[in-house]
């Protein structure tokens, strides 16, 4: 196409017109890119996103199962639930630090910390505390990818 719009018109005496149609395909070349580059960056944002889920997702999960009474049981060796969570920590804030905004960063930070407040035993578990501050990362995340859409909010009772 691009070939077709610049011989046409140099072989019809045109040159100008031939000049002018280069610089169209260029113009809409590079409009194409600048488009797909920004598809690419707003899918990887929501992997990213995706990611920072699950991987708090399945780290919660874990920790859950292993409370009694609102603590940590005696059993687990806790040193190596807070390596373990630190190693999640440092992986989701690089993730969120490519794409996310600071107030996403903010949200991610506010939940990475109350959780290491219960992991190093300054604070009892508060299930309803740690849900609102995930929701809270949630909506911000939702809010990045439509900000039309309206806050999510947890309404069951576990």
């Amino acid at each position: 196409m691009i070939l077709e719009s610049i011989i046409a018109p140099i072989l019809a005496g045109g040159t100008i017109s031939a000049l002018i149609n280069i610089g169209m395909e260029i113009h809409r070349h590079k409009k194409e890119i600048e488009k797909d580059k920004a598809m690419k960056g707003f899918n990887n944002k929501l992997d990213t996103y995706h990611k920072v889920v699950d991987l708090f997702s399945d780290f919660l999960h874990e920790i859950n199962i292993l409370i009694i009474d609102g603590k940590i049981s005696d059993a687990v060796n806790v040193e190596n639930e807070i390596a373990k969570f630190n190693k999640l920590r440092m992986r989701t804030y690089g993730y969120l630090c490519i794409y996310a905004d600071q107030k996403t960063i903010d949200a991610h930070e506010n939940l990475v910390e109350y959780i290491y407040d219960y992991l190093e035993g300054k604070i009892d578990a508060d299930w309803e505390t740690v849900r609102k501050k995930v929701m809270k990362l949630l909506n911000c995340f939702r809010e990045d990818y439509d900000p039309k859409l309206t806050k999510a909010n947890y309404n069951g009772n576990r």
